[in-house]
């Protein structure tokens, strides 16, 4: 019914509206595909983001292992000079 409708309603339009209707279907089309292709871009960049501050997170890890593992040579010093123990922040 509703096809009948638009058909109906066209067929009362002048042939200059019935080519600006369908300019405007063009465009709108158009912005839909660019909104599609938008949110598609925005779902790979936060992918690739997600994938990226992984990869820094585990850089951050091994880094932050071997801060520890220094930590502790530095508190074995320490103690064997019988120095007072260190207070954590």
């Amino acid at each position: 019914q509703g096809k009948d409708l638009l058909q109906r309603g066209l067929s009362l339009m002048s042939d200059n509206s019935i080519y600006k209707a369908v300019q405007l279907k063009h465009a709108t089309k158009e912005d839909l595909r660019h909104q599609l292709m938008h949110t598609t871009w925005r779902l790979e960049r936060n992918r690739r983001e997600k994938n990226f501050l992984k990869s820094l997170q585990r850089e951050q890890e091994g880094e932050f292992k071997m801060a520890e593992t220094e930590m502790e040579i530095f508190r074995g010093f320490i103690t064997t000079r019988g120095l007072p123990a260190l207070e954590e922040d």
